[in-house]
């Protein structure tokens, strides 16, 4: 008989399944589930709790994937070998656990700590140290996660209990690497993370480098979120293209578009999905080393000095993105190199770590 793995999805956007994910409010924590779930559902009975599912959508079986309101969590409270909760530690308050393991997957810096329409004390600091007693693993993303988040609970948790497994690709094969650049534009610049996570540094960047270079395009998403401040950034440059909150076909298609992954990043990422999509899609990344960037990214990318916040930093920077766009022998190494680590990044390989670390726990 199969394991019975079940997975709680915590708060999310909207209520969600496999099947309409992709056009619900949503982010990639939710999606990492997802894909992780149907890489394991092989080899466990998986299910996934989703609260306000049977007010807003349905329950359903996809992919092999039990997808359940929360409120009939009380049907296989039972019968859950491994329960593997995805960011939110509210799971304690809002459910018993009745689960043989264990396991609180940290996607954020820590433990996200909202509870109903407010937040647990000390940004639940305390009420996750007095709970670990019955967590049998942590999952954090990078080394610099794994240290930001031990720093955070005052090492009070043990390295023994964390492990370190990263996100993997949601695609399922390369893409033929003579096809990687068939519809490739020159300097093309590409920003698709949160507008607060660094886009008015983007545009300032961009801005810079249009005085001098007619040629250089750019897209930029997620336009249902930007402020006053961004939308008159945005009068000012030229050959833009801008979505809203669009479908991941459309973001994967500006990749294989878009020569360059501009992240001016002031955010601490714990991982950074899109720079591993942007790795897959040949998509060459320029980045501050700020947060998991520097793991995730790595000398697989072009990286700037300085922080985006400080007042130098364009002028820093300039000249050496000018230089690069010019140096084709630099870009198709660093192209090559990212190209041929994010291969080995499938979900179907972070998987596989998952496995390991169930059956041994």
């Amino acid at each position: 008989m199969k394991k019975v793995i079940c997975f709680y999805s915590g708060y999310t956007g909207d209520s969600f399944h496999g099947l309409n994910y992709q056009k619900k409010n949503i982010y990639g924590s939710e999606i990492n589930l997802i894909h992780l779930a149907e890489n394991l559902s092989s080899q466990y009975t998986i299910y996934v709790l989703v609260w306000n599912l049977k007010k807003n959508d349905q329950e359903l079986v996809y992919h092999n994937i039990h997808y359940i309101d929360c409120n009939n969590y009380e049907l296989i409270k039972d019968k859950i070998d491994v329960l593997i909760i995805n960011r939110y530690i509210n799971f304690f308050i809002h459910l018993p656990n009745n689960a043989k393991k264990t396991i609180v997957w940290i996607q954020d810096l820590i433990a996200h700590y909202s509870y109903k329409n407010t937040h647990l004390d000390q940004k639940g600091k305390y009420f996750l140290l007095n709970i670990d007693n019955s967590i049998d693993k942590y999952i954090t993303l990078t080394n610099f996660h794994k240290k930001y988040f031990q720093t955070f609970y005052d090492h009070k948790i043990k390295d023994h209990k964390i492990k370190i497994i990263g996100n993997g690709l949601l695609q399922k094969k390369p893409i033929p690497f003579q096809l990687l650049n068939e519809k490739r534009k020159k300097k093309r610049f590409l920003f698709c993370s949160e507008p607060v996570r660094g886009l008015t540094h983007f545009l300032n960047f961009i801005q810079k480098l249009q005085e001098n270079d007619d040629e250089i395009s750019v897209a930029i998403f997620r336009s249902n979120n930007y402020d006053e401040e961004i939308i008159e950034k945005i009068k000012n440059i030229k050959n833009i293209t801008v979505y809203n909150t669009s479908s991941q076909e459309i973001l994967f298609q500006e990749f294989l578009t878009c020569e360059f992954l501009l992240y001016t990043c002031t955010f601490l990422e714990t991982f950074c999905n899109i720079a591993m999509e942007a790795q897959y899609h040949g998509c060459i990344c320029i980045y501050n080393s700020f947060g998991a960037l520097n793991e995730t990214i790595s000398d697989r990318g072009l990286i700037l000095e300085g922080f985006p916040k400080d007042e130098c930093f364009i002028e820093k920077n300039i000249n050496t993105i000018r230089m690069f766009i010019k140096n084709e022998q630099e870009k198709n190494r660093l192209q090559m190199m990212a190209y041929e680590y994010a291969n080995r990044q499938y979900y179907s390989d972070i998987a596989s770590q998952w496995v390991e670390m169930i059956e041994n726990l």
